[in-house]
């Protein structure tokens, strides 16, 4: 991915991260990105584009737990506890996200 493509899809993210969806539009994110609108559009054609984007960096952020967590842990009691650790940190990583979605509902996916 191009170091351009990067800087768009951050400047999106940060704007959605501090102001909403409704902040994300073109205009700011070409701002934010020290790019030209037309640099955005050329990068991501439409919304969708640019969101699937946005997301898939979300959920890198967010750091989805694995089959990883089990390695080293040989019972099932051991495995549930560390499960149910991962899951509590997992939502608490994603608590500010829900806010961010459900403050412009009409405007998630």
């Amino acid at each position: 991915m191009s170091a351009t493509r990067v800087s768009i899809a951050r400047a999106a993210l940060d704007l959605i991260r501090r102001d909403g969806l409704r902040a994300a539009t073109v205009p700011a994110i070409a701002k934010a990105a020290d790019v030209a609108q037309a640099t955005v559009r050329n990068h991501f054609p439409d919304q969708q584009a640019l969101l699937g984007e946005v997301g898939a960096m979300i959920l890198d952020d967010l750091a989805l737990p694995d089959i990883d967590i089990f390695d080293g842990l040989d019972t099932t009691s051991e495995r549930v506890t560390r499960l149910g650790h991962e899951l509590v940190a997992f939502y608490g990583r994603g608590e500010e996200w829900w806010f961010v979605l459900t403050a412009d509902a009409s405007m998630s996916p």
